[in-house]
């Protein structure tokens, strides 16, 4: 049987290991005389991140991360006079250089002679980072206006949040955004999270933006939406609650309220809103809320009367006219079933115009309002086809039909 060479292997395992690295110095001379040939450079490069003795080598992820930057800077100077672009690629070369680099700068270390460590690209390397920083939030906005890849544009942001952690950078002369800034970031990857329908991450992203000092309403808006979609209400409820402390806004009493419903915990939710109407006893919209709690509860009457309270203080209160309107028309059903049986046919039309038709009447005058100022409240259109069917009042059936 023939010998193997133990020596052989140990040398043909080392001179595959210098072809890795001779690949690497090939590429980065490339790069030096072309940088515009790093497309191609990059997958020359690519063996060397998987080989056990070159994927452990700085020269390595520096060599591709900076090549990675310098492409995608040079190609987007020279797009303002050639007006070519390539988005989906500058983005994607971003964010591989910066992860390149970052891979990089704890492999670089050196030791000398005299067994001191030393490092030899970890200045260029935080210089590039630092450099380059703001090409993150360029990503971002190529991924979001013009590719509309969405988590794309998140995951590039995230190095807006990401950089400043390392404190290489920091001390190398990263500057870092204003948390404001960084909160409108994170409210930008909240959007791009919510327009991919991953509410998960963009509740995330909302609430790091209000976190930060973006607190402007539609980061409480959409992490409350966020919070919903997830079914999580006792984090709506949360996010409600401070939203309500600047923007007072009995929308989000409304979402506080509906945490207590779903629970069926219907004395909490009273309890919640009774401070806030002992402190706003003419607001409309809070009685409108404590109407829809008892309507919950199953305290129907009392929850007409609130309904109506609500109307008498604001006239424009769609919702609690529409709910009103409602109530009126489970009263008239009420009396033409429970009163309506005992009558003879020849006296149910004058049943019908003395008992039942004036609270028809008075709903679809209500529901006529309640769509008027909210054509949303689609609703009121089903119970007017209704109501004007009982009337037999043909003209205004085939018209509410029309709409």
């Amino acid at each position: 049987m023939k010998k193997i060479s133990i020596l052989g292997l140990a040398l043909l395992a080392a001179g595959s290991a210098s072809a890795q690295m001779q690949t690497v110095k090939d590429v980065e001379n490339e790069l030096k005389k072309d940088v515009m040939s790093y497309p191609k450079a990059i997958e020359t490069l690519k063996p060397a991140f998987s080989n056990p003795e070159s994927d452990k080598q700085a020269q390595t992820w520096y060599v591709a991360g900076k090549g990675a930057l310098d492409y995608v800077n040079q190609a987007y100077a020279m797009s303002r006079v050639t007006n070519e672009t390539n988005y989906p690629q500058w983005g994607q070369f971003v964010m591989d250089g910066f992860d390149y680099l970052l891979k990089a700068l704890p492999l670089d270390t050196v030791v000398d002679a005299k067994g001191k460590i030393k490092t030899k690209y970890s200045k260029d390397i935080v210089k590039q980072l630092v450099n380059n920083y703001g090409l993150a939030q360029e990503a971002g906005m190529w991924y979001y206006n013009d590719v509309k890849d969405y988590p794309k544009a998140a995951q590039a942001w995230s190095y807006i949040f990401t950089l400043p952690e390392n404190p290489a950078l920091i001390k190398g002369g990263l500057k870092v955004l204003p948390d404001t800034i960084q909160g409108m970031y994170h409210f930008y990857s909240g959007c791009a999270y919510s327009l991919a329908n991953m509410p998960e991450p963009a509740l995330a992203s909302f609430k790091a933006a209000i976190k930060s000092g973006y607190k402007n309403k539609e980061a409480y808006d959409y992490a409350i939406t966020s919070a919903t979609q997830l079914k999580d209400l006792n984090q709506a409820a949360d996010i409600a609650r401070e939203a309500y402390a600047i923007y007072p806004e009995t929308s989000y009493l409304g979402t506080m309220i509906n945490s207590q419903l779903d629970k069926q915990d219907y004395d909490a939710a009273l309890a919640l809103l009774a401070p806030y109407i002992e402190k706003e006893p003419n607001n409309g919209q809070l009685y409108f809320l404590q109407g829809v709690i008892m309507d919950q509860k199953g305290n129907m009457a009392e929850a007409k009367a609130l309904y109506k309270k609500a109307i008498d203080l604001d006239a424009n209160n769609a919702r609690a006219l529409f709910q009103y309107a409602y109530k009126l028309c489970q009263e008239a059903d009420a009396i033409d079933q429970n009163e309506g049986a005992n009558v003879s046919q020849a006296e149910y039309a004058k049943f019908c115009e003395e008992r039942t038709n004036p609270l028809y009447r008075e709903a679809a005058a209500d529901l006529e309002k309640a769509y008027q100022l909210d054509e949303n409240l689609t609703d009121c259109l089903t119970l007017l086809r209704s109501i004007y069917y009982k009337l037999n009042d043909e003209t205004n059936l085939e018209r509410v039909k029309a709409m």
